[in-house]
């Protein structure tokens, strides 16, 4: 009795189940769906576009792969033992990734340019631990040689000031971990350190720090040293508007044709309106927000005109704000350092002594406005145009009934760059810039000042820079004795 319970037990599991028959209330097309054979791969649904659109996430199988209805089931197929999974832990966390909505990043935010130090590094551990937190290494080298019609110098023609000498003005290294400023909603942060070796030191170095450097022993100007010439840290916010950045320490000035960079410079010498006008540095905090697509403003509270940790410090503020046509063809950016904007010469915190490149006491409270408009012209030619005033009052030298006047300057700057192919560009900048009252170049007159030159890229790392300059003086003899002075500056630098 009991073997024919389990025989017909047996039979009845073998045997298929009778399909489940429709309510009587449903139509003739409601019939339940057939079972798949033994072994059939069941079609598989595809994620939502939500889910699909996001980085990174990919359907578990293409249309074309999901199984016909009527298909042979597939062979079994052996078991493949699970492969270790490797995992990465950043330093940092990283940014979540916005909404189906949001704007993605763009091309050259998630490519960004990798110089010879990083391309060394990449594949190996320290590169890897880099790049996992948006971390990187990198930097230039710039020399010239500068023949002239000065013997010596070729002041106030500066930065490569030393007529017909070989100067290493450059060494520049910059650690940063960078921002992300598209393609998510959260806030993210980094900071820069920039360090700088070479003859350009005498030029940006700030009161307050290593300036025991710039003389020597026997009280002449050093040509060489360094200066720790911006660190900070930053953070981007980008639901504020459309983008917050704030940067907390030292920063450029952040108006201006020209900068300190000698790879965002376009000449191989330094216009009036850059040298003697502006401040270069400051130390305090910078905001900059981008209220729309056509105006970002920048608001900053700094210690001075440079200035670091010094006893000359005093408060002031330092801000911009540009304006940007629709598809980018013009933008004009107003810039201003403002302040009590008068000279402490009687500060007993003063230095007693000064290097040859450093102007006397009370630099720092200078107040200057500056206008840059660029355009593209057509494809080839674009066109930047520049003018600053500046001025300081209490100024030794220039009489009023107080005892100390006020010194005022100003410049009027013009580039035209012409694109010839994409490794050689064309330009020429021309200047108006009148010291009127010899506070800034130390000699009266209208300086006009006529610059050619070239931009050759051998490869994209190393870029030559042939210029030739002539300045000239109406009222004074500032070079060498000379009312004019000739310049056939070429210079090199090396990316890495």
């Amino acid at each position: 009795m009991l073997s024919i319970l389990v025989c017909t037990a047996a039979l009845a599991l073998g045997q298929p189940q009778p399909l489940p028959l429709p309510p009587p209330e449903a139509g003739p097309e409601a019939v339940a769906p057939l079972p798949l054979p033994q072994g059939e791969i069941p079609a598989v649904v595809a994620p939502p576009a939500e889910s699909a659109s996001l980085p990174g996430i990919e359907p578990s199988l293409p249309e074309e792969q999901v199984a016909p209805e009527n298909a042979p089931p597939d062979p079994v197929q052996p078991t493949v033992p699970p492969q270790p999974v490797e995992v990465v832990a950043p330093l940092f966390p990283e940014p979540k990734l916005a909404t189906p909505q949001a704007e993605p990043a763009s091309k050259s935010a998630a490519a960004a340019d990798r110089w010879l130090f990083m391309k060394a590094l990449q594949g190996t551990w320290y590169g890897d631990l880099l790049d996992s937190n948006r971390m990187s290494v990198w930097g230039w080298t710039e020399m010239s040689f500068t023949p002239s019609t000065a013997a010596i110098s070729n002041q106030p023609v500066v930065w490569n000031d030393r007529a017909n000498e070989y100067l290493l003005q450059q060494h520049w290294v910059r650690f940063e971990r960078s921002v992300v400023t598209s393609g998510t909603t959260d806030a993210t942060f980094g900071f820069r350190i920039d360090f700088l070796a070479g003859s350009d030191y005498r030029y940006t170095l700030p009161r307050g720090l290593w300036n025991s450097q710039e003389l020597n022993s026997n009280g002449t100007q050093n040509l060489y040293g360094v200066d720790l010439i911006s660190h900070y840290v930053e953070g981007y916010f980008p639901t504020v508007m459309n983008g917050l950045d704030i940067k907390l320490g030292r920063f450029f000035t952040p108006f201006g044709a020209e900068s300190l960079e000698a790879i965002s410079t376009p000449f191989l010498s330094r216009s009036y309106a850059f040298n003697w006008s502006p401040p270069f540095t400051h130390l305090g905090g910078i905001a900059t927000l981008t209220i729309n697509p056509r105006w970002t403003v920048q608001g900053a509270l700094v210690d001075g005109n440079d200035v670091w940790f010094d006893p000359s410090a005093e408060a002031r503020f330092v801000g911009t704000a540009k304006w940007t046509q629709p598809g980018g063809r013009n933008t004009v950016t107003f810039g201003t350092s403002i302040g009590r904007g008068k000279l402490n010469s009687g500060d007993p915190f003063a230095p007693a002594t000064v290097s040859l490149m450093t102007e006397p006491a009370g630099r720092n409270n200078i107040n200057v406005f500056d206008i840059v408009w660029t355009s593209v012209l057509t494809s080839r030619l674009n066109y930047t145009f520049e003018t600053i005033y500046g001025y300081q009052t209490n100024v030794p030298g220039i009489t009023n009934a107080a005892g100390g006047g006020t010194a005022h300057w100003g410049s009027i700057v013009q580039y035209l760059f012409y694109t010839v192919t994409p490794r050689l560009t064309a330009q020429t900048r021309l200047e108006f810039f009148d010291d009127f009252s010899a506070s800034r170049t130390g000699f009266e007159g209208l300086y006009t000042a006529v610059t050619g030159g070239l931009v050759y890229k051998l490869r994209p790392d190393v870029i030559f820079r042939p210029e030739l300059r002539f300045d000239h003086n109406n009222e004074s003899k500032p070079f060498e004795g000379k009312s004019s002075i000739f310049t056939a500056g070429c210079g090199l630098i090396l990316r890495w």
